[in-house]
């Protein structure tokens, strides 16, 4: 899929042009949905030795706000 998603001229600008990536309502992604995320912007960069392919990550959510993804963990009970 990436691979094919890396041809798309216009996803690979997108990708090249983001300096800061905010992600709203990380409470509620897993740890795979963070971690592919993780994975595609480092094959659309290529930069693979450094996370999200050194674009910095803002994450935001509230706890509290709903129910724990119902999977065996998010990315954050995972205490990575």
């Amino acid at each position: 899929y990436i691979e094919r998603q890396r041809t798309n001229s216009a996803v690979c600008l997108l990708a090249q042009i983001t300096d800061v990536l905010f992600v709203d309502e990380v409470f509620m992604m897993t740890r795979g949905l963070f971690e592919a995320a993780d994975k595609i912007m480092r094959a659309y960069l290529n930069v693979f030795d450094k996370p999200f392919g050194g674009v910095q990550v803002v994450c935001a959510g509230d706890p509290y706000q709903l129910r724990a993804i119902p999977e065996k963990e998010s990315f954050f009970e995972a205490g990575s």
